[in-house]
């Protein structure tokens, strides 16, 4: 066992990347690390895959803390194996969380089906259907820690690399988000307007990740209204968790006094079925109110109540809510929706979608 704990490796890498940022050579050396490692598909979808990206990087910091450990054996009951996701929840991921990588999970990357399996990183492992080739690049790259055709050194590379390369994709996100908050405080734009212009922008993306922006937006306009509705809006788990794994009731719910008041149900683009009715009403049964929203075609713009559950057009309602704020607390609620956007779950591409969009429609205000 090395003398060096799981944090101080991470920080020395860390303090590494910021110097040669500051140098401006941090691109120059992920590029130099990436080729040397085979490392491109997967920093070009760490996000995407972000499961993946944390098995790699705790894997890579149990190769330099514990040498001795094959890191091929990633669960206790394989032969002389540990626990990868004992170890990554515990030193990996609180430390990406602290240090503000936003592809961290709220808990740990072995929760991934694709690197869950009970089997060695070896050659031989089932890696699921239609495998990305960045799972292939890391299974290769798995084996060969395990294996010693890679030791410590290249280990320390390829945090190196997949952490300097986040750093440098969210130095320019982060860019993005303060030419947008400026915008947004200098322009006089109603919560109205807002919320209109976030409603077509995510029409203009697709993919992993969109199905979040509705929640995302909801739970910024009540946290907004929280100033002064007098209710809390609970603080939301991940919104890929099944309500039976996460205990929740809702997708956004609200509290007054440790009590829950308002649960939401939030679809994007899926039709409000009886089924989803039932399931949302045996799910609050403690009196309080129960709103499922939809953004599909089909759903009713005004409210209309099922089985007593409220259910209307996730938009229409938006407005709805948005007409309780001014327009002095528009500010206030594009900081509470980057701050959602930043929750984990949404790539960067759908976000410098959203942070472009927002710019192009305040600089055309502007010059209005």
């Amino acid at each position: 066992m090395s003398s060096i704990t799981p944090a101080s490796l991470l920080d020395n890498v860390q303090l590494s990347i910021v110097n040669d940022e500051k140098a401006g050579v941090i691109d120059k050396k992920v590029a130099e690390y990436s080729k040397k490692h085979n490392l491109q598909n997967i920093l070009n979808t760490y996000e995407n895959g972000k499961g993946r990206t944390g098995v790699l990087i705790t894997s890579c910091v149990v190769k330099v803390v514990n040498p001795s450990q094959d890191v091929r054996y990633h669960q206790a009951n394989l032969p002389n194996g540990y626990s990868g996701r004992v170890f990554d929840s515990v030193h990996t991921q609180p430390w990406l969380r602290k240090n503000g990588y936003r592809f961290a999970s709220k808990e740990t990357a072995w929760l991934t089906r694709t690197w869950e399996s009970n089997h060695p990183y070896d050659s031989d492992y089932p890696l699921k259907k239609g495998n990305k080739q960045a799972d292939k690049d890391t299974l290769n790259l798995l084996n060969a820690l395990g294996s010693d055709a890679l030791n410590a050194d290249s280990a320390k590379e390829i945090i190196y690399a997949v952490l300097g390369n986040a750093t440098s994709v969210q130095k320019g996100q982060d860019a993005l988000q303060k030419k947008a908050a400026e915008l947004v405080q200098e322009k006089t734009v109603t919560p109205s307007e807002y919320i209109e212009q976030v409603r077509q922008l995510t029409q203009q993306t697709t993919g992993k990740g969109k199905s979040v922006l509705p929640v995302a937006i909801l739970f910024a306009v009540e946290k907004t209204r929280s100033r002064f509705s007098g209710m809390e809006v609970c603080d939301r788990k991940s919104h890929y968790a099944s309500d039976s794994k996460s205990k929740e009731l809702g997708d956004v719910m609200l509290r007054r006094n440790a009590q829950v008041t308002k649960t939401y149900e939030v679809k994007d683009d899926k039709p409000v079925t009886d089924d989803l009715v039932e399931e949302t009403r045996l799910k609050n049964t403690e009196g309080h109110p129960a709103v499922i929203l939809s953004t599909h075609v089909n759903t009713s713009s005004s409210v209309q109540f099922r089985n007593g559950v409220a259910v209307c057009e996730f938009w229409s309602y938006m407005q709805f809510l948005a007409s309780d704020l001014s327009t002095e607390e528009t500010g206030l609620l594009h900081k509470s929706f980057i701050s959602e956007l930043n929750f984990g779950e949404i790539p960067m591409s759908i976000l410098e979608v959203i942070e472009q969009g927002l710019i192009v429609f305040l600089e055309r205000r502007e010059d209005s």
